[in-house]
């Protein structure tokens, strides 16, 4: 996000769309550092904005770690009842 930032600073450009874009999901990836502070916490992050489900630019907005391993979800895996149902599993076996 810093990146495209200092391109667009030194003249090499970003659109509108882009900027504001790369504001929201620096407030988002603050927020999911906020919820998760070591490797022993535990958190539930639901990113309830369909676009989190289908569109790759915003999926790899997130962290690294966040999304390791995993590609953009597909749109059936990220309905909110399903969602919700795994977190209720995770959290009853801990």
């Amino acid at each position: 996000l810093d990146r495209e930032h200092h391109r667009a600073a030194a003249g090499m450009g970003i659109t509108g769309q882009a900027y504001y874009q790369n504001l929201c999901m620096r407030t988002v990836n603050q927020s999911v550092g906020r919820a998760i502070r070591h490797a022993n916490d535990y958190a539930a992050i639901v990113l309830a904005d369909f676009r989190y489900a289908t569109d790759a630019r915003i999926w790899r907005g997130l962290p690294q770690w966040l999304r390791r391993g995993r590609g953009v979800p597909k749109q059936e895996d990220a309905a909110f009842g399903k969602v919700m149902k795994e977190v209720r599993s995770f959290f009853s076996e801990k």
